[in-house]
């Protein structure tokens, strides 16, 4: 007999976003065994600075991508940096701190600008 058209095509969804979040979190492993040493820790250094409120501007983060490039002759872009998993998340994080700049909050992170 089976499921109701409407439910079965729920779970088929369902399936594919699973199959699909899998392969960007295997992707996102599979780059990351591959960067250099360099390259991982400046980007660690990146989120450690953001996390902690020093960068707020998206800019700076590319400004300073820009610069390990030309030290490094490198040709890198910010998907090569982050794994997609790491760029929700700092989405996330300036998207935050251009809110709490526009209403005029005034939080720990964000007191000096």
């Amino acid at each position: 007999m089976g499921l109701p058209a409407a439910e079965r095509m729920n779970l088929i969804r369902m399936k594919r976003l699973e199959a699909g979040l899998k392969n960007l979190q295997w992707k996102g492993r599979r780059w990351w065994a591959r960067q250099s040493p360099e390259l991982r820790a400046f980007k660690e250094s990146i989120l450690k600075e953001i996390r902690e409120g020093n960068i707020h501007d998206p800019i700076k983060v590319m400004e300073l991508i820009a610069e390990f490039n030309k030290k490094h002759q490198t040709r890198y872009d910010v998907r090569h940096f982050f794994s997609p998993e790491e760029r929700i998340e700092l989405s996330k994080l300036f998207q935050e701190m251009f809110l709490q700049r526009k209403t005029g909050e005034q939080h720990g992170r964000i007191a000096g600008h």
